[in-house]
């Protein structure tokens, strides 16, 4: 059994790329120690983020969230207990907001694919985290 939670929050200033990239190699660090897997995106001053695994680890991950100075009004969107993982091949898969050089919509043709592969083959057994990452993904694709 596992336990997931999705989460949304806004930056505290605009990161930078490099900033984020560091960012994720530490949690992608922290996660595999941890037995955490998930997906962040970040565009806009707005992160989402999937955590999943046993659900002391996902509760300790997301308390450490809680009190980063990275990002403010953190919340809570979805939280169960669920028999396997989504983002089982990703200690942290990060789709990253686009910059100056590319568009925006390529960074969520990431988030694109992830659905198209097999992870959005199990988002179809979960129709809550499914909805979320969807409208979300639909929401900036156009941006």
């Amino acid at each position: 059994m596992f336990y997931r939670i999705i989460y949304m929050s806004t930056a505290n200033g605009n990161p930078e790329q490099a900033e984020l990239e560091a960012l994720m190699q530490r949690a992608r660090r922290n996660n595999e120690r941890d037995g955490i897997t998930g997906l962040v995106a970040y565009h806009d001053f707005t992160f989402i983020q999937v955590l999943e695994g046993p659900e002391d680890n996902v509760r300790a991950c997301f308390d450490r969230i809680r009190d980063s100075k990275l990002h403010r009004n953190i919340i809570l969107v979805y939280e169960a207990h669920t028999g396997a993982r989504l983002f089982d091949r990703y200690a942290m898969a990060f789709v990253p907001s686009a910059d100056r050089n590319r568009p925006v919509n390529t960074a969520f043709t990431n988030l694109r694919n992830l659905f198209d592969g097999d992870i959005g083959k199990r988002l179809e057994t979960d129709v809550a985290a499914e909805g979320f990452l969807r409208a979300f993904y639909d929401t900036m694709r156009g941006l």
